[in-house]
């Protein structure tokens, strides 16, 4: 359930073996784009943790039962959803300093330069529009994965 990098040690001057933990929160509504991203973060990182959540709110009551030490490396939120949406989501973690530092990345059907700026203002870390060729999803979670290094 973690991946490895190496990390340099000064006093042998080689590189060690470190375990990382890659988390990641993924609120989605629509069972196949669930799949989707389960599909492509298994091809991408088969060791990574994927948390679901339905909503933003059900994202929400999800955090606030995590231990500092187990909060997702990002959370991934789609922008329409039921119950509350990623935009109300991004508003609502806006102010929670317990989760200031996790990036929420965007990943919507829609391409509109509107919603793309009103997320990247209350704290998205990116937008991404959701692809409509199964493969490239991979490329989708390579880029959502960069955010956990």
């Amino acid at each position: 359930m973690a991946y490895f990098c190496p990390l340099w040690t000064p006093s042998t001057g080689r590189t060690q073996k470190q375990s990382i933990m890659t988390t990641i929160l993924f609120v989605e509504d629509d069972a196949d784009d669930r799949d989707f991203f389960t599909l492509a973060l298994t091809e991408v990182n088969p060791d990574a943790v994927l948390t679901p959540a339905t909503n933003g709110q059900e994202a929400i009551e999800i955090l606030s039962t995590l231990d500092p030490n187990e909060l997702p490396c990002v959370i991934v939120l789609d922008l329409n959803m039921p119950v509350m949406d990623g935009y109300q989501t991004l508003r609502a973690l806006e102010g929670q300093p317990a989760y200031a530092a996790i990036p929420k990345v965007i990943l919507s059907t829609s391409d509109l330069e509107e919603n793309k700026r009103k997320c990247l203002s209350h704290g998205a870390a990116d937008y991404l529009v959701k692809p409509a060729d199964i493969k490239k999803w991979a490329g989708t979670v390579h880029t959502i994965l960069n955010f956990c290094s």
